[in-house]
């Protein structure tokens, strides 16, 4: 799920359009965040290594593996603005976050 960022609002008075800027400038580390950006996808992957669309339209920063039906490793081959490749030890279906 991707964060919105947060609408702009004025208002003429000059306490709580301090707080309003305040909560905005916060917000946005998160809504801008590399990490929080990420996708969250479920990969089949084989002994000869399988490319899939990312969706981040850039270039990742990282991957982190969070769960992988059987004993194999997987790792890294390759990764465009489009499209991550990933290799395993065994055939296996892996589910990772992309940022």
């Amino acid at each position: 799920m991707k964060l919105k960022a947060l609408k702009k609002f004025e208002t003429k008075e000059y306490e709580l359009s301090r707080v309003i800027t305040w909560i905005k400038e916060f917000l946005d580390q998160f809504t801008e965040n590399q990490f929080i950006k990420g996708q969250y996808l479920e990969i089949a992957v084989t002994t000869s290594g399988v490319s899939i669309n990312h969706g981040l339209s850039e270039t990742p920063s990282g991957w982190i593996l969070t769960d992988k039906t059987s004993n194999a490793t997987v790792w890294r081959t390759g990764w465009t603005d489009k499209n991550i490749t990933l290799q395993s030890s065994a055939n296996t279906t892996v589910k990772v976050w992309v940022f």
